[in-house]
């Protein structure tokens, strides 16, 4: 019963062994014939060899003008907010809790 899939695995082995080298002489060539040049500096003028830059105007990739971001208000809004909170529950907690108790410690 052992004997089968050790084949099986052998022949799966050999099988991807000799497709694997078969493959990656397939791809050299083409990848090797094929040149592209980023960028490149020097040569006549230091002038930029290569495609001209597409203009500003139709680059349809190029990033739009600033605009400022509409989240300051909301975070001075906020900040407002928690510090009102702040001071409600606090002003609660002296009126409600702190000044009762003082007559009974002036008391006692």
């Amino acid at each position: 019963m052992r004997r089968r899939p050790a084949r099986l695995l052998s022949a799966a082995l050999l099988l991807v062994g000799l497709l694997l080298p078969g493959t990656a002489a397939l791809a050299a060539p083409a990848a090797a014939t094929e040149v592209v040049v980023l960028a490149a500096a020097g040569g006549e003028g230091d002038e930029p060899q290569g495609l001209d830059p597409v203009p500003l105007e139709d680059d349809e990739f190029a990033p739009t003008d600033y605009e400022a971001n509409f989240l300051w208000g909301a975070a001075v809004g906020l900040l407002v907010l928690v510090l009102g909170i702040v001071g409600v529950v606090g002003a609660a907690y002296w009126f409600l809790v702190a000044k009762p108790r003082q007559p009974e410690r002036q008391r006692g």
